[in-house]
């Protein structure tokens, strides 16, 4: 999830899960998730705004893009939030379970904690 930036995502080849979670307050979604399912051999982009978490299961061997719209500058690791992509409170079925999560990926706390975290640095700033 991020605060200061909207993501791009396409996929080019092969077959992806990506889930999503609306966190911004006063959002119509806010609270809702969504599981999008997309094929390769239909390109598809998606865009999602600040504050929606987000995260992606390659069932098989893929290639994406992903872009964000921040300067290169500016982009630092202080605007990279997360939590378990399992957590119970997203509501999201994934396909399947990962084989392979990322470190950073596996450090991640629960939703609930996520939702701490930032309420904590919002009242910092």
């Amino acid at each position: 999830m991020h605060r200061r930036h909207d993501e791009y995502f396409l996929l080019l080849n092969g077959q992806a899960a990506v889930g999503l979670h609306d966190l911004r307050e006063g959002s119509p979604t806010f609270g809702r998730s969504q599981m999008i399912l997309l094929d390769g051999a239909q390109p598809t982009a998606l865009t999602f705004p600040p504050g929606i978490v987000h995260g992606w299961y390659f069932s098989s061997e893929a290639l994406h893009l992903q872009a964000v719209s921040e300067p290169y500058a500016s982009y630092h690791h202080d605007d990279n939030w997360g939590c378990r992509y399992d957590d119970p409170e997203l509501e999201l079925q994934w396909p399947a379970t990962p084989l392979r999560l990322s470190e950073r990926a596996q450090s991640f706390g629960s939703l609930r904690a996520l939702k701490a975290a930032l309420a904590a640095s919002a009242a910092l700033a």
